[in-house]
């Protein structure tokens, strides 16, 4: 293994197993885990490479003919609080609880026929102490469409349903719950 050192960068080399030599360099701001380029050589062949892609995340996006409403609505009776929102009146706006993000979009139309048409868009969400939340909800007035009970799925689990019509899922597994 080689390193060197120049006042902007770290380079780090070693030979794998199968002949290819790895250079690793990052900058002194960051930890030596987080390199920002890779190069693969075998002779004199220079091959870039970066560290493989990862979805890191998702945010279900909610549509509403009331941003405001909705974010009302979440903050007073599910716990959530306002993360952010934007527009005057509001378009486009988040909600957070213990590092759960759903978004809430002005899109009428679309909320007119999810109305319409009998349909209930599913948010899964995973809690810790699912009987405390559904007593949370409960007690807050929160529209119970199936009481909390075990599942086969090897989850303890209830369903509430939001003004839009989303059906929440909200639920622990049974591991957990004990």
């Amino acid at each position: 293994m080689r390193v060197s050192y120049s006042p902007s960068y770290y380079a780090v080399w070693f030979q794998d197993p199968a002949g290819m030599k790895l250079e690793y360099a990052f900058t002194p701001m960051q930890k030596s885990d987080t390199a920002s380029g890779i190069q693969k050589t075998k002779g004199e062949e220079k091959v870039n490479y970066s560290p493989p892609m990862k979805f890191k995340d998702s945010v279900p996006v909610l549509s509403t003919s009331d941003v405001r409403a909705m974010v009302d609505y979440y903050a007073r009776v599910l716990g959530f609080k306002e993360h952010f929102i934007f527009g005057e009146p509001p378009v486009y706006a988040g909600v957070e609880r213990d590092g759960v993000l759903l978004y809430v979009t002005h899109d009428p139309r679309m909320a007119k026929m999810l109305k319409g048409s009998d349909l209930h868009p599913d948010i899964f969400l995973w809690v810790q102490d699912v009987d405390r939340v559904f007593d949370e909800h409960r007690r807050n007035g929160a529209k119970i469409i199936e009481e909390v009970s075990d599942r086969p799925w090897d989850a303890r689990q209830y369903v509430l349903e939001d003004p839009n019509e989303y059906r929440l899922r909200i639920a622990e597994p049974m591991d957990e719950t004990d």
